[in-house]
């Protein structure tokens, strides 16, 4: 079958072409693996642990030596303020310096991404699609700057922050197309977003994933948009207006984090007129006056249209005012240094109430041992003079008072042999006298006499040898021993009055110590608020500074498509369509985009053109399509692709024959022989 025979196909039979070419260049397979190969190994490009490191430095080189000596009510008191100071610099990197989070949830295509790009100024940058795909948690942070470009990063699964291009934020939403689920690679995305209103300066808008309602159908992007809302300081929950009032499911997931500001939103109010959606909004109010209580009621229910830009309420308001209500109500109004500043002071602060209750108890318990310590030892007194006097009592009965008896016995023998003695040489001598004179009449009654008293005598002595009697030292043992029973005895009052002794000190040190604790404590709680506010002070130079230099970078250095199709790189082939490219835009040699690829000879390029309905038939500057390009190259394969996707280019071309014939080449040669 001739070339004649083909069959006009094409234009002709409805076929729609295209002039310009948006692609995301991650739809392609191979971009979107390198893509996630720098997300999983690249590091994040700003370190802010120098700035933090005094405070680290006086957290375990001074505090956690000096309070290891004490008993701490949180022995963990340092790890703990370790780890606020690590979250505040990983938040400082993540969210620069947001006073207030609101997360912005709710079910699939519940209009939260347009409500965000609405806000916050930025286009349609966040994907719109309405197909039940996997995300990661979105924050944007707010910046008053309207001079300042984007900057978008992802934080990988080693919480690694990574450049990224605004790209990245389609091909998520749209990743089934390239089978590479980058979403799997990150667990979540951060935007420094301008804003040209000046109340959102300083908020952190978290956009979640949504969900399906029905129970067990992606659980994963449910929990992941309950943890971002239990993270934040306020809830923006999304409706569909079309859906009706809001769900027993959407209440579920509120009750979840009704402690919170909570604002119910309504979107595409556009799609309902104003009697609908007041009385939507009069039924809500109705349902949430029964499930929650009167403190914990929404801040706000409303209904907004991102296209008519149209805001409904029962009481007039702003997203200005309702903004102010929610930083007023969450108590958030405070800077990220003096949230975390507040928490670790507090951390101190039980501490130093710990023990300040501690020196109350050892002081109340010092003056109670008062009273019992003093009557205990005049107790313990009384029993020590009465046992002293005891044994001063045993002593002279024992040793004193029976040394004297024995002593008086002794004499009263010695006087009697005396007097024995005396009388005998009484006699003695009136025996004498008697026999010289004759004076007694009866001599021998006297002798008599004299004979009876010394047999009493000697009997008296005789007695006296037999009489039992202890010696000195049995009875200084004696005495010892009994001593020593008194002192046993008084021992045991003894150890009682050294208990109360001991506990009373006890009392008197602990709360010395406790006393030292709480000073050295309310001076590293100074000493600590202050060096944290230098160091995030140098942390916050430093990410702005970061922020500076990353505005300075160029996302592509070189958007030539022609360029690209010259040097054979596919993947700066793919980038260039990010922007748009014009078919119709020829280079310096007359070739369009396309027949400047069929002439390059590069098949996969003219394939992307062909399968991204680039208008085949289009004449470049040179008066040439694409397959009259092909078949002055001699390129068959390209011929063959191209006469596949579009047979009517056969008859809207010069005739291929004459073209195959003219070899630019043969004639250039030629010049040479």
């Amino acid at each position: 079958m001739g070339l004649d025979a083909i069959k006009r196909k094409g234009a002709a039979m409805g076929k729609q072409t295209a002039q310009i070419i948006k692609v995301n260049k991650y739809e392609n397979p191979q971009m979107a693996l390198n893509l996630i190969s720098h997300i999983c190994t690249a590091s994040t490009d700003l370190e802010l642990t120098p700035c933090f490191q005094p405070v680290y430095d006086l957290l375990n080189k001074q505090m956690k030596p000096d309070l290891d000596n004490y008993d701490l009510l949180n022995s963990d008191l340092i790890d703990d303020c370790f780890w606020k100071v690590i979250a505040l610099e990983d938040e400082l990197v993540s969210t620069m310096s947001s006073s207030l989070k609101i997360a912005v949830a709710g079910g699939y295509s519940a209009g939260k991404s347009s409500l965000l790009n609405y806000l916050t100024g930025i286009g349609d940058l966040l994907p719109t699609g309405v197909e039940p795909v996997s995300v990661v948690n979105t924050y944007l942070n707010c910046v008053f700057s309207p001079n300042k470009r984007l900057v978008i990063r992802g934080e990988n699964l080693k919480d690694e922050l990574v450049l990224l291009n605004d790209e990245v934020l389609a091909c998520i939403q749209h990743s089934s197309k390239s089978k590479t689920y980058i979403a799997n690679v990150l667990k979540k995305i951060v935007i420094d977003v301008s804003v040209r209103d000046k109340y959102l300066d300083g908020i952190t808008f978290v956009d979640t994933p949504g969900y399906n309602n029905a129970v067990g159908q992606n659980e994963s992007d449910r929990e992941k948009a309950i943890e971002a809302m239990e993270k934040c300081d306020a809830i923006f929950w999304c409706i569909d207006v079309e859906s009706g009032t809001i769900t027993k499911n959407d209440l579920e997931m509120l009750k979840k984090v009704q402690d919170k500001p909570i604002v119910i939103l309504y979107t595409k109010m556009d799609k309902k007129d104003v009697g609908a959606v007041r009385k939507i909004i009069q039924d809500t109010e109705k349902l949430c006056a029964k499930e929650f209580n009167k403190d914990k009621f929404p801040l706000a229910i409303l209904s907004f249209s991102c296209v008519t830009r149209q805001l409904y309420a029962t009481f007039n308001t702003t997203f200005s005012q309702i903004i102010q209500a929610v930083k007023t109500k969450s108590g958030s109004t405070m800077s990220l240094l003096s949230r975390y500043s507040g928490e670790i002071e507090r951390l101190l602060m039980d501490e130093i109430n710990a023990s300040n209750e501690m020196i109350k108890d050892y002081e109340a318990k010092r003056l109670e041992l008062v009273n019992d310590k003093q009557e205990w030892r005049k107790y313990y007194q009384d029993k020590k003079d009465e046992n002293s006097a005891s044994k001063g009592a045993v002593e002279e009965v024992i040793l004193s008072n029976y040394n004297e008896i024995m002593g008086c016995a002794d004499k009263r023998m010695d006087y009697f042999q005396k007097a024995l003695e005396g009388w005998g040489e009484a006699l003695d001598r009136e025996a004498e006298w008697a026999d010289k004179v004759g004076f007694f009449s009866d001599a021998s009654d006297l002798s008599r006499r004299y004979s009876s008293a010394i047999d009493k005598f000697n009997k008296l002595c005789n007695s006296q040898a037999n009489y039992q009697y202890y010696d000195e030292e049995f009875r200084t043992e004696l005495y010892n021993e009994i001593c020593t029973l008194y002192d046993d005895s008084l021992d045991k009052y003894k150890d009682v009055l050294k208990e109360f002794e001991d506990v009373y000190q006890t009392s008197i040190e602990g709360r010395k110590k406790e006393e030292e604790l709480v000073k050295l404590l309310g001076k590293y709680r100074f000493q600590l608020v202050a060096t944290l506010k230098d160091s995030y002070n140098r942390a916050v130079k430093a990410v702005k500074q970061h922020q500076e230099e990353l505005q300075q970078i160029e996302r592509e250095q070189d958007m030539n498509i022609f360029s690209a199709i010259s040097g054979d790189d596919y993947g700066r082939f793919l980038s260039c369509f990010s922007q748009g490219v014009d078919l119709s835009v020829c280079n310096n040699g007359g070739f369009s985009p396309l027949t400047w690829a069929v002439r390059s000879g590069n098949n996969e390029m003219v394939k992307f053109f062909i399968t991204h309905d680039a208008d085949l038939s289009m004449k470049d500057k040179r008066g040439y399509n694409a397959l009259e390009t092909a078949a002055m190259c001699h390129y068959q394969d390209i011929c063959e692709m191209l006469i596949e996707a579009d047979r009517s280019l056969v008859y809207e071309s010069q005739p291929l024959v004459k073209l195959a014939g003219m070899n630019t080449f043969t004639k250039w040669i030629a010049q040479y022989q």
